[in-house]
């Protein structure tokens, strides 16, 4: 029996494609953190698509302050559900793509004292598991809570990492890092699934377009960075002769600024709606939206196919760390293909060029 532990929706279809494809026919739990907009509607579409044998939600979210008062309490005290996995489960395996590092060392602890075999293992977190070093280590504040409540060690005890992408990775490779099986028959499975999931409205077309990511950045403080990435979309829709289409991020405030190239209604995270549209916009552009490259970790889809620009480069403003990650991910991409798939140019003259 195989456990899953996800915080997102990128983390559900992964588990979605796992349980589709390489752990077909092996009884299976979804348990789902409301780390995100989740209710029990939600969990029944997922229960529905017959994908899991039983689909748990755990409400674990810190939004307000009293939820956080109750992980703290949790801490020491683990809520009902995690004590019931822990205590009366007896996964073989289990699957932690949530870093919930405190629950998944309480879950280790008790069965390592139960005496039941279960290979734990991280799944994929998305672009962070590719080019953050220690994403699967616990920070200070909860290495010493690890400490407090008996729990130290556990989790560096996980050596397994499933990803899609084994080849992407520019660090964690200390990890067993096996791949996540994208067959035809999962892929199609994991479609059908999030289609019934996720069901998605009418709303702008984004096939044939540019396509830009916009993200809230250094360019909030005093929209020089954002004049810059106006400017260059503007020069790709003319250069290209194509519309463009706005995907805003969740906690972006400046919708009302980018109305006039199109903003795409939905706030559905671009991972589902790329699964869903089967769709190959003409140009994918942002400044170092990590979003984009969830594109070339799907197989199977047309968008995978797509050229994109990173203008990160060109910004007056730079986050230099995450610049530098993203230029070794960009390389590793661009090798694994037959053409250049992803461009980063220094100046809006070298995106001109690239334009042509």
């Amino acid at each position: 029996m195989i456990g899953y532990l996800c915080a997102t929706p990128f983390h559900i279809t992964a588990a979605i494609t796992m349980q589709s494809g390489m752990f077909a026919g092996k009884k299976s739990t979804l348990i789902v953190m409301d780390h995100f907009d989740v209710d029990m509607e939600l969990i029944n579409r997922i229960k529905e698509t017959g994908v899991f044998d039983s689909v748990l939600l755990f409400h674990s979210n810190n939004k307000t302050k009293l939820n956080k008062i109750k992980r703290l309490v949790n801490v020491f005290a683990p809520s009902e559900l995690i004590k019931n996995i822990a205590n009366k489960t007896k996964y073989t395996h289990f699957v932690c793509f949530a870093l919930d590092f405190l629950n998944l060392a309480y879950i280790m602890k008790r069965y390592e004292k139960r005496g039941i075999n279960c290979e734990f293992s991280f799944g994929d977190d998305g672009i962070g598991t590719y080019i953050r070093e220690g994403i699967y280590k616990p920070k200070d504040t909860v290495v010493k809570l690890m400490k407090i409540s008996g729990r130290s060690g556990y989790t560096d005890k996980i050596t397994r990492l499933y990803t899609y992408k084994p080849d992407f990775m520019v660090t964690n490779r200390s990890y067993d890092i096996l791949p996540i099986e994208q067959s035809e028959s999962a892929c199609v499975k994991r479609r059908n699934a999030v289609l019934n999931i996720w069901p998605l409205n009418q709303d702008i077309d984004i096939d044939g377009k540019i396509l830009y990511f916009e993200q809230p950045n250094e360019a909030d403080k005093d929209n020089e960075d954002q004049g810059i990435e106006q400017q260059a979309l503007s020069m790709a829709a003319e250069m290209l002769d194509s519309h463009t289409v706005v995907k805003m991020h969740p906690r972006s405030t400046a919708e009302s600024v980018w109305q006039k190239f199109g903003v795409l209604k939905t706030k559905m995270p671009y991972e589902v709606m790329l699964l869903q549209k089967q769709c190959a916009p003409k140009l994918m552009m942002t400044v170092n939206s990590t979003a984009l490259f969830s594109t070339y970790l799907f197989d199977d889809l047309p968008a995978a196919t797509c050229a994109s620009v990173l203008l990160y480069k060109i910004m007056i403003h730079k986050n230099e760390t995450l610049n530098s990650a993203m230029s070794k991910l960009c390389d590793v991409v661009n090798k694994s293909q037959e053409n250049v798939k992803i461009y980063n140019p220094e100046t809006m003259d070298e995106l001109r060029g690239i334009l042509q």
